[in-house]
């Protein structure tokens, strides 16, 4: 964006002092809006131009563009005409400046703006007077020229090439940098039946201005749209022919409310108003945008959409062509809502949706759904037990033809039933996720950031779009036209820290209530606080991570963790010993929860060398454990596996020779592990994927051989695989919608990064940039399973790459070490890389830019466990060094 903005509310006032004589201050019926064109995107009216910009600037959602050349060009500006004269502070003297601020488009990347100023006194014509001599001496230059009998007067600096051009009218200047905008002034006022902005928009301007507050905002709705065009795909956004809208800032938000009014547009569709918004419970938090439909009666408002989405009309037809299933039947089933969820997504990947229906009838829809997934599927019905919930597929025409292209599943096209709702995705891992998140609660209800935004907003609404900032950061840069990204990447920071955007519009009689907000919960902050807010001494030094668990009683976190004299601790949430066993070797890997009796009480399962261990909340055994393990070799990975959430568990083994032992729960070798042999040490713990219902176990050897194995051991078509060269420890999965498709990544010891298919196939091989031959790479997968990370080391030079191996950050460490090196991407830009010295007994977190969280390094010297509360905008650590278990807080 031009200077254009920036200077607008210090060179504007600038210049129209130079021209301020008296005559101006006795107008006849000359009003600011005779100068306003009709093909403005956005004017802002304002009595109080720079009392706006102050209130705007102290606020927290001004952070956001404190780094940004916007927000520092206008300060300098500022700073600058304060300079210039010494008689008076330039907010006293321009203390009631009305104008007029009116947005436009003026190029593929640039907006530009015209201003309308009045003046009100001599006061202010003498101090910019003033200035304007400063001006010139400080190497402005001026020139003048004439346009339908108006005087064009521009000034401009040869060092930055800028142009400003104004004209004087009685008591206003209108000016711009854009000198083709003043023209357009002229014109508009010279011919306003045809060209002036309140012409054409007269009904904005009919309404009545709400008192105290910081502006009115008119909109051209068709101009906005043109303007929201950076996008290839924009059919959602600001819709109708044009809208009057109040601003009110607050220290948080800025909160623009009024009415717009409808063109042939979606708003066109709801001829009543709106029902209710009641699926918080359902929406997940990793959620980037929802789209939220809303109205009194179903049925009316589908028939008003088929009349506006010929798509609806369409892929309608097809299903009652073609498998005899009626889209509108479901339909009459809805009761007062529809949502439709964006996922956030990792780098350049296509977003994953969900589909919410609100249900009147849910045993009816439910029938409905089945008979329809009999006659859709061309082969056998697709049908998954996810736990509690059973999912089906469905043909992708169905979504379509509820919503048309907002509801596009372009792929496949899933479902489950929970509560009241029908929900639709077309990714199966998004509707496991979602599963998951309903059980733990990781929903829309429990976010505070959400309900104070809804508390702003309208809690019912035809129309309503949430865009989380953060979250959807990738996709917005996905769907950016070329010539607007450099843009984007420039302010990235500020606008990225941003948290939520809302639009809504409620039907009023022949217009819609408008409710948009930008709202900032968290700004940017200063360097991180840390608290230590628990802290335990044990009897010896810590050598496992701090296992988090749940207490099954009241859901507090507790910890499990051993120390050197092989004490295995259980810690409650107050940081006190409920008890501590004493074990003959130390624990393999994880500490897994696990609900061994189906009666919703946590045991804990882990394994040592030679034996394997459940224990429940009071330090007792499980009746036959501990058990031996089968194998005469020690033991090195070990994992829980269930298949279906049915708390069936399995066991899985790994010796230090390579042989995999499948236990079933009681111990038992089950038929095709016992063993299978590999025949060498595996890296990494073999892993347990399920896809479209079909079970995998990836084991991969140092070697470079990738093997993909089924439930009872035998190998899928395609595999084992050889790569031909040895692997580093750690791979990446992704499941997709069918099996074949769902991949892997590996990387090799000299830095080549292969994806490999669940057919057998490498999909990709890129080698990465290997600085000398004493280079060594790492994958580190995110614990949470979204994504990785690659580390290159290079003698004491760390870098830090993302998974398509473009550089993150890198460090320079004076001490050689193997450092343990943890990622975790917890989603909306919020990714640490922590880095331990097990020696030092140092831990530093690093952020996504590199930049590191904390001043001084905190201590540990093993793995941590970290969590991330939205509402408190804080990490929460626990940590062991020496013999000392700590919580700490870095807010």
């Amino acid at each position: 964006m031009r200077k254009t903005l920036v200077s607008i509310l210090a060179i504007a006032v600038l210049a129209g002092g130079y021209l301020a004589y008296d005559r101006w201050l006795a107008s006849p019926k000359v009003y600011a809006w005779d100068f306003i064109p009709n093909n403005a995107a956005v004017v802002l009216e304002t009595s109080e131009t720079l009392s706006v910009y102050d209130s705007i600037r102290d606020m927290g959602v001004w952070r956001v563009l404190d780094n940004s050349t916007f927000a520092n060009e206008i300060e300098e500006k500022l700073a600058e005409l304060d300079s210039m004269d010494t008689s008076g502070s330039l907010r006293e003297v321009f203390k009631n400046s009305p104008s007029l601020i009116a947005l436009f488009p003026i190029s593929v990347t640039e907006l530009d703006a015209l201003f309308v100023l009045k003046f009100n006194s001599s006061k202010q014509r003498n101090y910019l007077k003033r200035c304007v001599e400063a001006f010139k001496e400080s190497g402005y230059r001026f020139k003048n020229r004439s346009y339908h009998g108006f005087t064009i007067e521009e000034f401009y600096k040869r060092a930055d090439g800028d142009v400003f051009s104004f004209i004087r009218h009685k008591n206003y200047l209108i000016g711009s940098f854009s000198p083709f905008l003043v023209e357009d002034a002229i014109r508009a006022f010279i011919n306003p039946e045809e060209v002036s902005f309140e012409s054409i928009f007269g009904e904005t301007r009919a309404l009545k201005p709400l008192d105290q507050d910081e502006g009115n905002v008119y909109v051209n709705m068709s101009e906005v749209n043109s303007l929201l065009n950076l996008f290839p795909k924009s059919s959602q956004g600001l819709f109708g022919r044009s809208a009057f809208l109040d601003m009110d800032v607050e220290n948080s938000s800025v909160k623009l409310t009024g009415f717009t009014f409808p063109d042939d547009e979606l708003l066109s569709t709801f001829t009543s108003g709106p029902g209710s918004f009641d699926l918080l419970d359902v929406i997940p938090n990793n959620t980037a945008r929802l789209t939220h439909y809303s109205f009194e009666d179903a049925e009316t408002w589908r028939s008003k959409l088929k009349n506006f989405d010929e798509d609806i009309r369409l892929s309608t037809d097809r299903l009652k062509e073609k498998f005899d299933i009626d889209p509108d039947f479901l339909f009459s089933q809805i009761n007062q809502e529809i949502a439709v969820a964006d996922l956030e997504v990792v780098g350049t990947a296509n977003p994953d949706r969900l589909i919410f229906l609100d249900i009147k009838d849910i045993s009816e829809a439910s029938q409905f759904l089945k008979q329809a997934a009999q006659r859709m599927s061309s082969d056998s019905i697709f049908v998954d037990q996810v736990g509690n919930y059973v999912v089906r597929k469905l043909d992708i025409g169905l979504a379509r033809a509820l919503l048309g292209t907002r509801s596009s599943l372009e792929s496949e096209c899933y479902y489950i039933v929970h509560r009241e709702y029908i929900i639709m995705s077309n990714s199966l891992s998004q509707i496991k996720r979602l599963i998951q998140s309903l059980e733990s609660d990781n929903t829309w209800r429990r976010s505070l950031q959400v309900n104070t935004l809804l508390d702003l907003a309208s809690r019912g609404a035809n129309y309503s779009s949430f865009v989380h900032v953060p979250r959807s950061w990738n996709q917005l840069m996905n769907e950016l036209k070329p010539d607007w990204k450099s843009v984007f990447d420039v302010n990235a920071t500020g606008l990225k820290s941003m948290e939520y955007l809302s639009f809504q519009f409620s039907k009023v009689e022949d217009k819609f209530y408008t409710n948009i907000i930008a709202y900032q919960p968290n700004p940017p902050k200063k360097p991180a606080k840390i608290s230590t807010s628990q802290r335990l001494s044990l009897a010896s030094k810590v050598i496992t991570k701090p296992f988090l668990i749940r207490n099954h009683l009241n859901r507090a976190l507790e910890i499990l963790v051993q120390d050197s004299a092989l004490q295995l601790y259980h810690i409650s949430s107050d940081f006190d010993i409920i008890w501590a066993n004493r074990l003959t070797e130390s624990v393999v890997g994880s500490i897994v929860p696990v609900d061994y009796f189906r009666n919703s009480k946590t045991q804990y399962a882990f394994c040592t060398t030679s034996q394997m261990h459940i224990i429940d909340r009071t330090g007792a055994y499980v009746e036959g454990f501990p058990k031996a393990v089968p194998s005469k070799n020690p033991i090195a990975h070990f994992s829980v596996v269930d298949y279906d959430g049915s708390k069936n568990y399995r066991f899985m083994l790994t010796d230090a020779k390579g042989n995999i032992y499948l236990l079933d729960k009681a111990g038992k070798s089950l038929a095709g592990w016992n063993p299978k042999s590999t025949g060498s040490a595996l890296l990494s713990p073999p892993s347990h994927i399920r896809v479209a219902g079909k079970d995998a176990f990836i084991v991969a050897k140092k070697k470079g051989v990738i093997d993909l194995l089924s439930r009872r051991g035998t190998p899928y078509s395609g595999f084992p695989l050889d790569l031909k060269s040895e692997i580093v420890e750690g791979y990446f999965t992704e499941a997709t919608g069918s099996f074949g498709t769902s991949k892997m990544t590996t990387l090799t010891e000299d830095g080549e990064l292969v994806r490999i298919n669940f057919s057998g196939n490498i999909e990709h091989r890129e080698q990465l940039f290997k600085p000398n031959a004493n280079t060594t790479f790492r994958l580190i997968p995110d614990v949470l399973e979204n994504t990785f990370i690659i580390v290159r080391k290079s003698d004491n030079l760390w870098e830090v790459l993302d998974g398509g191996g473009a550089k993150l950050f890198e460090k320079t460490y004076l001490k050689d070490a193997n450092r343990i090196v943890q990622y975790y991407r917890f989603g909306g830009g919020r990714a640490l890389t922590l880095v331990t010295d097990p020696v030092e007994g140092f831990l530093t977190i690093y952020e996504m830019d590199g930049k590191i969280m904390t001043q001084e390094p905190l201590q540990s010297s093993n793995p941590v466990s970290i969590l991330y509360s939205e509402n408190g905008n804080s990490y929460t650590l626990y940590m062991g060094r020496d013999s000392v278990i700590e919580k700490v807080s870095v807010k």
